[in-house]
């Protein structure tokens, strides 16, 4: 399964295809990396789906659906 690591920097690094998270934890540490978060392939599509079907919007005070976000990306309360 592929790994990704979310690094301190806010980057996302492809860690590649491991075993188990295990295995791709020992990458990122041989590679240097400063590693926030370990994700999964299924865990980052689920999150890549989640992110682009909402945004959050000052203002707004909430995670709202972009549907809700005017051109100005102001909340749209209409």
């Amino acid at each position: 399964m592929m790994y990704y690591a979310l690094q301190s920097n806010g980057d996302l690094f492809i860690l590649g295809d491991h075993g188990d998270i295990e295995a791709a934890e020992e990458t990122a540490q041989d590679i240097g990396l400063e590693v926030v978060w370990l994700a999964d392939q299924e865990t980052i599509e689920q999150w890549r789906g989640a992110m682009s079907e909402a945004r959050y919007r000052l203002g707004c005070g909430q995670l709202v659906s972009v549907a809700r976000v005017n051109e100005n990306g102001e909340c749209d309360d209409e």
